[in-house]
């Protein structure tokens, strides 16, 4: 996705799929209730977070 937003100025396409996934995310995190997110994310130690 670096790559990816950072070479989609240039070119338009990698651009906005790099803000489609990013507000796709977004989505997922904001409507997560706390006792999910904890579940995933804190307690299920996932690398990237």
């Amino acid at each position: 996705m670096l790559i990816g937003g950072a070479i989609g100025w240039f070119l338009i396409l990698p651009g906005l799929a790099v803000v489609a996934v990013s507000i796709v995310e977004g989505v997922i995190y904001l409507t997560k209730s706390e006792a999910e997110f904890d579940k995933t994310y804190i307690s299920g130690s996932k690398y990237w977070f």
